[in-house]
């Protein structure tokens, strides 16, 4: 089980200790970046990627405005829409598969 709270997180307050005693500041939004790590916020788009297909992936994520992740993590992100790269499926859902025969098809289905 992790523990994801303000009391938690290694290298607090050492960013810059003698010039920003108080970094990263009193406003950091600290209730929505452990939302966010802990998977209770949802997203709009997703790109999951598999070994090999970081390329394609990276370039969906811009062209989408999202982020990108490896296969291995993908339970653990809540998105709207999730764009598998490299990953054979079914199209439906929310699910949208881009996977060729190799990584120029698996580009050209992704692209």
């Amino acid at each position: 089980m992790r523990i994801l709270d303000i009391n938690h997180i290694i290298g607090h307050y050492r960013i810059d200790s003698v010039n920003r005693p108080n970094c990263p500041g009193t406003k950091f939004p600290w209730v929505r970046l452990f939302a966010d790590l802990k998977g209770e916020n949802e997203v709009d788009n997703l790109v999951i990627y598999a070994d090999g297909d970081v390329g394609t992936a990276l370039l969906l994520s811009f062209k989408l405005k999202c982020s990108m992740i490896h296969k291995a993590f993908a339970d653990e992100v809540h998105a709207k829409n999730k764009h598998w790269i490299g990953i054979l499926g079914t199209n439906g859902n929310g699910n949208y598969y881009y996977a060729g025969s190799d990584r120029i098809e698996t580009a050209k289905l992704g692209l």
